[in-house]
């Protein structure tokens, strides 16, 4: 989409990956395919929402959970900080290999793993709602 059909698409695609904790990648991914982007593309450029997404969501869970009682220590609203440390290197430190596994996979591949995660994403969701 361009124009407005764009912000208010990116505006779903990072509203709803924030509220279910899931990477701009799950959304995103699927949104670039369905509107005929390549699937390498669609999967590289939907990663990389992840840390735009990430970021503002981290933000609106700091401001929003400031002066909150009873949350771990070491916490800056409802972030850890040290789990948040511990998950953006981990994130830093395998990205480039989940890169080279996609640019390796052929398109079709790349496609059914995709759909395969976007399966187990939705049956969590489903499990996590009905649990």
């Amino acid at each position: 989409p361009t124009g407005w059909g764009r912000r208010i698409t990116a505006s779903i695609i990072g509203t709803l990956s924030a509220m279910m904790g899931v990477g701009g990648g799950s959304f995103g991914g699927m949104v670039m395919t369905l509107c005929g982007r390549p699937i390498h593309q669609a999967v590289a450029t939907s990663s990389g929402f992840g840390l735009a997404i990430g970021a503002a969501a981290s933000f609106g869970y700091v401001i929003f959970g400031l002066g909150k009682t009873g949350v771990p220590p070491l916490t800056l609203g409802y972030v850890n900080v040290p789990a948040a440390i511990i998950m953006g290197l981990l994130t830093a430190w395998t990205a480039p290999y989940g890169a080279r596994l996609a640019h390796r996979l052929d398109r079709k591949m790349l496609r059914r793993a995709f759909a395969v995660y976007l399966l187990v994403t939705a049956a969590l969701v489903v499990i996590k709602a009905l649990v």
